[in-house]
């Protein structure tokens, strides 16, 4: 990203990043708790944020771990003396998350116990090796660009990330944890405007977005 502050406390609207997520999945009818996973360097100052937020529903704060599957397993653990039937695991830096999206994710893993949001690609693809040369091209008609919400059955997720660690899996998402159990993960259209902040061009455009359709 190249900012000194971590991406949940840059600014959207002159609102913290983290405050847009929390309050889109706070606003979900379906939604019981919220887990937020901040790191310990900024756990304070997002502890300020989130506290200060009149949310409806109750608020755990968990500090994360070196890599994103490890928050997300603390996330996990934490739940286990709830009575937690499902799991919606969400990037933080995906502020412009819709109810709609939430809703599609949703209820697709209540159907098939495991689900994502995912998007078309739009480009050609091409494998390339580590000097930068293409390997092959690749069909794209039968590949999307993954996203969050994801969404899990708790008891299918708690075992993904329990048998992930004892294998000392290394994987991107969640999604692909609960595919190692044998487990089909179905995929629902994503959104555009659902973008990850990843670099300092995307903050202007999810400003853009909320210019254009108000949040």
């Amino acid at each position: 990203m190249g900012a000194d502050a971590d991406k949940l406390l840059l600014r959207l609207q002159e609102r913290p990043v983290v405050a847009w997520s929390v309050e889109a999945l706070d606003a979900c009818p379906q939604i019981d708790m919220l887990v937020v996973v901040a790191s310990e360097h900024n756990l304070q100052r997002i502890a300020e944020i989130v506290e200060g937020m009149a949310t409806r529903l109750p608020l755990e704060l968990v500090i994360g771990g070196a890599r994103r599957q490890d928050s997300v397993g603390r996330a996990v653990d934490a739940l286990a003396g709830h009575a937690v039937d499902m799991v919606v695991v969400h990037d933080g830096a995906r502020p412009l998350v819709s109810a709609a999206l939430l809703e599609r994710v949703i209820s697709a893993a209540t159907e098939h116990g495991a689900a994502t949001a995912a998007l078309a690609l739009k480009n050609a693809c091409k494998e390339v090796d580590d000097e930068g040369f293409v390997v092959r091209s690749i069909e794209r008609s039968s590949l999307v660009s993954v996203q969050t919400p994801q969404a899990f059955g708790y008891d299918i997720l708690a075992r993904a990330h329990k048998e992930g660690r004892a294998q000392g899996a290394v994987v991107d998402d969640d999604a692909e944890l609960v595919e190692r159990l044998g487990v089909a993960v179905k995929v629902v259209p994503g959104e555009h405007r659902n973008i990850k902040i990843t670099t300092p061009d995307d903050l202007p455009i999810l400003e853009a977005h909320l210019a254009a359709t108000p949040h």
